[in-house]
């Protein structure tokens, strides 16, 4: 008998559709019902990182972006202007 044991850097360079199945499953199961903080939300990174998870997990119970900024209006303004632009 013979046992073939492969880690995962070799799953993904030999199997790239299956590193990419079972990549994307463990994230969906393990977004399911989270809370998330994303901090510096209007910012690039967290911009292509909110839409990724919102993507592939629609089902979160629930997301806070921080935005910074001097007062609750002045934040407002730049969530709209940033996200929505």
């Amino acid at each position: 008998m013979i046992k073939v044991m492969y880690s995962l850097s070799s799953v993904k360079y030999f199997f790239p559709s299956i590193y990419s199945a079972m990549e994307s499953a463990s994230a969906l199961q393990f977004l399911k019902d989270k809370t998330i903080l994303v901090t510096g939300a209007t910012g690039f990174l967290a911009k292509v990182f909110v839409e990724k998870i919102l993507r592939i997990q629609p089902n979160l119970k629930k997301l806070y972006l921080l935005v910074r900024a001097e007062d609750t209006k002045s934040a407002m303004k730049r969530f709209y202007n940033e996200l929505y632009a």
